[in-house]
């Protein structure tokens, strides 16, 4: 008879509600409740089918023998005859009984930014990034691949490269071929500015890549380049036909201003021919540039909500997709008014830190830009060059004083009101 195992190229964490499953071949992270962990540490090692059910109640076995072909479908178990069985999916946390009810074992993604300095010099940009950045005190790429390493060993499943634009790091393309070959989903964010077809070859060799990540904020330059400089427009579109070429996955998102609320439409129809795996908006946020900014360049509410329509016609007409699956999720539940909210509780509310963290070119780990002010010496919670991320994650009393503000959870997840922050400390 047949036997069974679990596909050795899963990557599989122990959670406090069961486990969280990476599946490289389609990039995709699934959750599973108690059983289901069990079920996958049964089937890590060769098993006859009649022997794995054999573990569960006669009442049970209809359920599993569902679940097990649902697994089989999606290639998470395969009949091992004839395969190579010393080869088993990595389990991390396995060992351990203890979780936090307010946090994963450890961050399941990460946003690395290796550096902060950038072609351009957005009017608003929450991180200062500029041409001019002072880039000095930033990591090695030796130092950034030890650091991909120790990520990696603490069960970090996925990394989003930022900045500033990391295609202006010398030596990043070696760091990005280290966070390929260590096995973690990758996204790479870039305004397009320096990208061409030597950067694109390089992306469609790897065997991670979820996509490429850009902002176009208009459909002509009078648009697009208002708030992110001359030429901007012209090497977006320029960047967008390379990606199109290499057949490299992308995502595009515009930053909504009084400028150009009422232009989404049209620039999710000049998106459309590239094919993008998904369009999304999003809020100024008044921080960083932003800060100096004319107040009329913020929308308005009526703006926001036309911004909004807009948006929602682009994706009901299937012009281009939302790579928000909180949006698409709510877009038939949601009137007009509750869909403009959603988009105006991205500068009233801060997710907790349950799953996610971000670190900076020096390698110190911070929730986000938008705490900056608020928590000013306490933003940085510690540095991944002397410290690992899970002690970081799951001992600062920063990140655990934010943990305890969550005040309610919608379709952002858990999180806590910006003006109800007061009292942390590190």
């Amino acid at each position: 008879m047949n036997k069974i195992k679990v596909n050795p190229n899963l990557k599989i964490r122990k959670e406090s509600f069961g486990c969280i499953v990476l599946d490289l071949s389609n990039k995709e992270i699934n959750f599973y409740n108690k059983g289901a962990f069990d079920a996958f540490v049964i089937l890590s090692k060769e098993v006859s089918y009649n022997d794995f059910m054999s573990n569960y109640k006669e009442e049970d076995l209809s359920f599993v023998r569902s679940f097990v072909e649902n697994l089989k479908s999606s290639g998470k178990i395969e009949d091992s005859t004839g395969l190579d069985n010393d080869l088993y999916p990595d389990f991390y946390f396995f060992q351990e009984n203890q979780f936090h009810e307010t946090h994963f074992a450890s961050p399941l993604a990460v946003e690395i930014e290796p550096t902060l300095k950038c072609s351009r010099n957005c009017t608003y940009c929450c991180y200062e990034s500029n041409p001019l950045v002072n880039t000095s005190k930033e990591l090695s790429v030796t130092e950034w691949i030890d650091i991909l390493i120790s990520l990696k060993d603490d069960g970090v499943f996925s990394i989003k490269f930022t900045g500033g634009d990391p295609l202006i790091k010398e030596g990043f393309f070696d760091i990005l071929s280290a966070a390929d070959d260590l096995g973690f989903i990758i996204t790479v964010g870039s305004d397009l500015t320096l990208f061409n077809e030597s950067h694109a070859e390089k992306l469609s060799k790897l065997k991670n890549l979820l996509m490429v990540q850009t902002t176009l904020d208009g459909s002509n330059p009078n648009i697009a380049d208002y708030n992110r400089g001359k030429g901007n427009f012209k090497k977006v579109i320029e960047g967008l036909v390379i990606l199109r070429n290499y057949n490299i996955p992308f995502s595009a998102v515009t930053v909504v201003t009084s400028n150009n609320y009422n232009d989404i439409y049209n620039i999710g129809l000049l998106l459309e021919p590239y094919e993008p795996l998904g369009f999304d908006i999003g809020m100024l946020f008044d921080s960083g540039r932003a800060k100096e900014m004319n107040k009329e360049s913020f929308p308005t509410i009526e703006q926001i909500k036309a911004a909004t329509l807009d948006y929602s016609e682009l994706i009901n007409n299937g012009i281009v997709n939302s790579i928000n699956k909180a949006f698409t999720f709510n877009l038939e539940k949601l009137n007009t008014n509750q869909l403009t909210d959603y988009f105006l509780e991205q500068n009233r509310i801060q997710k907790s830190p349950e799953s996610q963290l971000r670190i900076d070119p020096m390698g110190r780990c911070y929730v986000s830009i938008t705490l900056k002010e608020k928590l000013q010496d306490d933003l940085y919670l510690g540095n991944l060059t002397n410290m690992s991320i899970r002690s970081i994650w799951n001992e600062n009393e920063t990140l655990n004083s934010l943990r305890n503000l969550s005040t309610s959870e919608n379709h952002y997840g858990k999180y806590f009101y910006l003006n109800e922050l007061k009292g942390v400390k590190s």
